[in-house]
């Protein structure tokens, strides 16, 4: 974790000088924090809409130094490109790394997440952020509730998930009668 922390502060102090002398910007930085809130829970993101959320041509390998630094993995599932992280653990440290200073971005970066989450994975990722970080449990559930569907399987996962927190809710509020 140690050396995770070292490689994520060296990043982050690149990306405070615009990527001067090595091309790693805020964007860069942005997108490593979004894929590692997926990857944290296992979840791979879409790399076209990745980019586009965070301003990065993917057509300029945007992912070249994060991989180069064992951070991400770029993969091919069909003709879609995916960001994945090369352990569960490890993405988790990297999330605790980024988020260090300001761990209450998590929320706004989950949020952003979600549109980006592919559709297989969508239900492990609201189930994951539901039970391990009940606080941002609202606004995910707005988003999700706003989320247009784009397949059976999507609409199956956001449901399941959505179901699991409202009686996950219930039984929280109603514990004590």
């Amino acid at each position: 974790a140690a050396k995770i922390e070292g490689q994520v502060a060296r990043l982050q102090k690149e990306a405070g000088a615009d990527g001067v002398g090595s091309g790693f910007t805020r964007a860069h930085l942005q997108l490593l924090a979004l894929a590692a809130v997926a990857n944290a829970a296992e979840c791979r993101v879409k790399l076209k809409e990745l980019c586009a959320a965070v301003g990065l041509d993917a057509l300029a390998h945007p992912l070249a130094v994060l991989e180069d630094e064992y951070l991400l993995r770029l993969r091919s599932v069909g003709s879609e490109s995916t960001v994945g992280g090369l352990h569960a653990l490890r993405s988790h440290a990297i999330e605790a790394a980024l988020l260090r200073d300001c761990p209450e971005a998590w929320g706004e970066l989950a949020v952003r997440c979600l549109p980006l989450v592919l559709d297989e994975d969508v239900e492990r990722f609201l189930l994951s952020a539901f039970s391990r970080r009940p606080e941002h449990s609202a606004a995910l559930e707005t988003t999700a509730r706003g989320l247009p569907l784009r397949t059976w399987s999507h609409a199956g996962g956001v449901g399941r998930a959505l179901l699991w927190e409202g009686v996950n809710r219930y039984e929280r509020e109603n514990h004590e009668v």
